[in-house]
């Protein structure tokens, strides 16, 4: 098989049973063990993007929930 220009080739091992796992996704998605596994490290890593964008809305939340609970706690203060 002819290597594209924009790709390299490596040699990796992986325990039989996740190979087995790659193959039957492979042959269902009617793919080859390379494009596979390609579209599987592609998910992950985007799906870890999305992960991190997620932790910082929570991160902004949370800090927008403790700068309202303050203001809450100032204001019941401030009219006893």
């Amino acid at each position: 098989m002819k290597a594209r220009p924009d790709t390299r080739q490596i040699g990796i091992r992986l325990p039989v049973d996740v190979l087995k796992s790659v193959d039957q996704s492979a042959e269902e998605n009617e793919r080859d063990r390379t494009r596979e596994i390609t579209h599987a490290l592609r998910q992950y890593y985007q799906q870890m993007e999305e992960k991190k964008e997620i932790l910082n809305i929570i991160e902004a939340l949370t800090e927008k929930v403790e700068a309202l609970e303050k203001e809450v706690k100032e204001m019941k203060g401030s009219q006893q």
